[in-house]
């Protein structure tokens, strides 16, 4: 009896282990690529406003569940709009003079980042590297219009969670923090979507 007990045992352990063994571990190998695109919103503390972002990555796998990655994204910082009546616009045949004013901030960099894959699907990461901030500015008040722009290299550090809902596709959830010289702080919590090529 007790060697049929030690033999069930024995099967169940094994049988368990290959069916372990047959989980992935949902690292990115090395050498395999993963896209993803981002959705969110961002605070850059300029402005002190929450605006809308945009944006996508590109990861490749490296040895040691490191991958290098690519972004860009575009926020919108600020933005106004209005009408008013002013005689300058009257006399222009003008009934409502305009009046707007936007500023979008464009980043665009690459860094290192590290996850940590296991056999449940919910892969944490982190991400630290380099950005090129690009920001632009336009107002117009009536018939007048100004633009300007201004370039920065930032620090940019965050992380976030991936989830496979199958091998190879899933959503994100990520967090990203920039500051450069002269540059107050963005901050920018984005969801999305990725695909990794096996």
């Amino acid at each position: 009896m007790e060697k049929m007990y030690l033999f069930v045992l024995m099967t169940f352990l094994s049988l368990h282990g290959a069916r372990a063994a047959e989980l992935p571990s949902h690292a990115l190998a090395p050498g395999k690529v993963q896209v993803g695109s981002l959705f969110g919103a961002n605070n850059f503390r300029a402005m002190g406003e929450i605006k809308p972002s945009a944006g996508g990555e590109f990861l490749l796998g490296l040895p040691h569940n490191f991958a290098a990655y690519g972004d860009s994204a575009w926020n919108r910082v600020f933005g106004y709009r209005a009408t008013f009546r002013d005689g300058s616009c009257e006399s222009q045949g003008i009934d409502l003079c305009i009046a707007r004013a936007s500023v979008n901030l464009y980043d665009l960099g690459g860094g290192l980042q590290w996850s940590i894959p296991n056999k449940t699907g919910i892969v944490p990461y982190f991400r630290g590297g380099l950005s090129w901030i690009h920001l632009t500015a336009s107002a117009q008040v009536g018939a007048q219009s100004w633009d300007g722009y201004g370039n920065r290299l930032a620090g940019t550090f965050g992380g976030g969670i991936r989830i496979h809902i199958s091998g190879n596709f899933g959503v994100l959830a990520d967090v990203r923090a920039f500051r450069g010289i002269d540059m107050p702080w963005l901050t920018r919590v984005s969801g999305g979507f990725f695909y990794q090529f096996r």
